[in-house]
């Protein structure tokens, strides 16, 4: 097994490398979601329908377009630099998840907010927009990276390239919280107090980027939503079924926060057959712009013409037995 501690150390030309790679990344340009940038769509799923962004410039120089959808409950603006790199520049479709406000999800007892439900949406927006005709990128983190993970053992999608950053593979947080006080308050009075009980969980919470992130994330949230998603995936387990992923995965971490705890990814890595770890620390603040060009840097590139030469100084090699 690797040395955890030595695989997470970067030189100073590794540094300095990520520096320039995210502010040659930042642009003065719109953000995905303002008026008249993207094309808004409304894709159905099982049981309602879905929010898609999609942007294609008049000059498109990506060899591929960019599939992306973010962690839980996130709202447009809690991943608004993520699109900055591409914007403008080439194609991309952004996608939100049912948990999410916008989502138009049938109400009803027998509806599924399972991470599996989650993930048949994503292949099945992927096939209603053809997408899956193309050579197409895959990307999504957190929460949703667990997702996009899920949609790989289950064969939902099969993109040209796979790009997981920060994935969640195991249903760990607040499980207490969830079982007994989601389970036995009415959705309701969850709505009445979910900016409170926002407030106390990120009472303690050191990063504040992310506590800015998760503020928004609380404030849009609905709170139906939320309840049937926390409460059906709290056995949410991943790691016995990462063996069983077929495609190639490119693993990226970044800054290390309260919910993305650095030592499990080479772990994750590790146990997908073809999975590839790479470590791109950067400041908390520019979490959601390094994602995101990373994922323009391989839009630039075929399948066929695989890695990007400028991640190959990043990658840890896996020790498999």
């Amino acid at each position: 097994m690797a040395d955890l501690k030595q695989m997470f150390q970067l030189n100073t030309e590794q540094k300095n490398a990520i520096e320039n790679f995210v502010e040659k990344a930042r642009r003065d340009v719109p953000f995905f979601y303002e008026e008249g940038e993207s094309e808004v769509l409304y894709v159905p799923v099982d049981d309602g329908e879905l929010r898609v962004f999609h942007h294609v410039p008049e000059d498109n120089k990506f060899k591929r377009p960019i599939v992306f959808f973010p962690g839980f409950g996130n709202p447009p603006w809690a991943w608004r630099f993520y699109s900055i790199p591409s914007h403008d520049t080439g194609e991309y479709y952004i996608i939100d998840t049912r948990e999410k406000k916008s989502s138009k999800i049938q109400r009803g007892r027998k509806v599924k907010f399972t991470i599996d439900q989650m993930a048949k949406d994503v292949g099945d927006v992927i096939k209603h927009l053809n997408i899956d005709k193309r050579d197409y990128i895959l990307m999504s983190a957190s929460w949703c990276g667990g997702v996009l993970l899920q949609g790989l053992v289950s064969k939902y999608y099969n993109a040209g390239t796979t790009i997981a950053f920060d994935p969640f593979p195991k249903y760990v947080h607040h499980k207490f919280i969830v079982k007994i006080f989601f389970g036995l308050t009415p959705p309701f009075v969850l709505e009445i107090l979910k900016r409170l009980l926002g407030k106390i969980v990120m009472a303690n919470m050191k990063n504040q980027s992310q506590k800015e992130r998760n503020t928004e994330v609380v404030n849009e949230a609905v709170a139906w939503k939320w309840r049937k998603t926390l409460l059906q995936n709290t056995s949410f387990n991943l790691y016995p079924h990462l063996n069983e992923i077929k495609n190639q995965v490119f693993l990226f971490h970044g800054p290390k926060d309260k919910y993305h705890p650095r030592e499990i990814y080479y772990k994750v890595s590790r146990m997908i057959p073809r999975g590839r770890f790479f470590f791109m620390n950067t400041k908390d603040e520019n979490r959601e712009l390094l994602a995101g060009a990373i994922a323009k840097e391989f839009a630039m590139n075929t399948k066929e013409e695989g890695l990007p030469e400028f991640f190959e100084k990043f990658e840890i090699e896996i020790q498999r037995e």
